[in-house]
């Protein structure tokens, strides 16, 4: 609908289906009506971009039936974490679909989802970071910018997502991204102890879940279920 991922315009969706009709190992399903576009669009073309996605399909649809298919028998899907609270209003569409709001990481910020995963990863020592090479100019960088005179290493790194917890640390300019011990710096009321876990908020679902394991579940403070993710 926006993207144009699929390959097909809708002025080719006759010829399509005409051919489809006939084929010995090939039948239409439906339609995919991806519409992630208007989520991103400036808030004051977002509800002119709504609609363009509806007439969009509704053509494609009136095509498809125009080939001899019957739209009752199709299934019609489209949606998006960004979009699926439109459908709720109205839609060409009978199948809306919703991934990432399920536990809303941060690309997919909007009202009411609230986040959902979080990923805990322990505090291996804490530092007072130090210019590799340059040690001695350290204390006076510390003394220019204190809010990253001091850090922790944590386990593992460099994952698609922002540490929220402590809400101070912030990734080291200096030392950049590491997968291996990563450093996070803040200023020197930072309060945090080796053994405890800085928490960090995924950007993306599917492109972090499946680097770990369980998705381990809290309520009240307690693991009430442990969910695996895609094997």
């Amino acid at each position: 609908m926006g993207l144009h991922r699929g390959g097909f315009a809708v002025d080719q969706l006759g010829e399509i289906c005409r051919a489809l009709r006939g084929h010995p190992r090939l039948s239409l399903a439906g339609l995919m009506g991806y519409d992630a576009h208007v989520g991103h669009t400036p808030l004051p073309l977002r509800g002119r971009a709504w609609q363009q996605v509806q007439q969009r399909y509704q053509a494609a649809l009136d095509a498809v039936t125009a080939a001899g298919f019957d739209a009752r028998a199709l299934t019609l899907n489209s949606g998006g974490s960004l979009t699926f609270t439109r459908h709720l209003e109205g839609t060409v569409a009978n199948e809306v679909a919703v991934g990432s709001a399920f536990v809303s990481p941060s690309d997919f910020d909007q009202e009411p989802l609230l986040p959902a995963a979080f990923i805990a990863a322990p505090v291996l020592k804490r530092v007072d970071p130090q210019i590799p090479g340059l040690e001695a100019l350290s204390g006076l960088t510390r003394f220019v910018t204190p809010d990253t005179s001091r850090g922790v290493f944590v386990f593992g790194g460099n994952w698609l997502a922002r540490p929220v917890s402590p809400p101070d640390l912030q990734y080291s300019g200096l030392y950049g991204r590491s997968s291996n011990q990563e450093l996070l710096v803040a200023g020197p009321k930072l309060e945090v102890a080796v053994g405890d876990c800085v928490f960090f908020r995924p950007t993306q679902s599917e492109a972090v879940l499946n680097a770990f394991g369980e998705l381990v579940v809290v309520d009240g403070g307690a693991v009430t279920a442990r969910w695996p993710v895609l094997s």
